[in-house]
């Protein structure tokens, strides 16, 4: 691609600096070409997904320690197993996008899980700057950047959260920000048990 083309040429250059300001352009577009295209297509990889039994807790366990594992700091917070039928796919692309937003903006992540017998909760907190509760609703529209510290996402276009909302969405459940304890950002993913998901 392009992209990568770019990439090869700017590992010729010889001044360090203006290497890595050229390489570091380079992964920013590729995660902005990637997050429009997650959006635009997520439709249609969701109708070809078959729901099948997910453990949601190995897979936030997992996510939490693939953070662990990259040098970040994260824990998961949940039992050890939480059967669910859901697109897994679609499901765990949601959370990571959570999980990758609340790196972003802080220092930690915290996943909490929650099983109830009429409900399941995916909580991702982070200790970052938070989300002001007016802009709340508007930081889940597509294409949306805020004004505030949280809300300048260099490496997207503002989709992230109408991506998981979407997914979660087609799961008939419900997704929702809120203040984290340690002051930064909740974002909460209720997923009913036996859930009719969209076809």
């Amino acid at each position: 691609t392009p992209l990568a083309r770019l990439h090869l040429r700017a590992d010729a250059i010889d001044e360090d600096d203006l290497r890595n300001a050229i390489q570091h352009d380079v992964v920013e577009m590729n995660q902005m070409v990637a997050s429009l295209l997650a959006y635009l297509s997520g439709e249609d990889e969701a109708d070809a997904e078959a729901p099948s039994a997910t453990d949601l807790a190995v897979m936030c366990a997992t996510l939490a320690d693939d953070v662990v594992d990259r040098g970040g700091k994260a824990k998961y917070h949940g039992p050890d197993h939480c059967e669910l039928i859901v697109r897994r796919v679609a499901l765990k692309r949601a959370v990571t996008n959570l999980v990758d937003n609340a790196l972003h903006y802080g220092k930690r992540v915290d996943i909490r899980l929650d099983a109830t017998p009429d409900q399941v909760t995916i909580a991702v907190e982070d200790n970052g700057p938070g989300i002001a509760p007016e802009d709340r609703a508007r930081a889940l529209e597509p294409f949306v950047r805020l004004d505030d510290a949280r809300g300048r996402d260099t490496q997207g276009f503002g989709l992230g959260l109408a991506i998981v909302q979407r997914a979660v969405a087609a799961h008939g459940g419900e997704f929702a920000l809120d203040s984290a304890p340690s002051g930064g950002l909740s974002a909460r993913i209720t997923l009913p048990r036996g859930a009719v998901i969209a076809e």
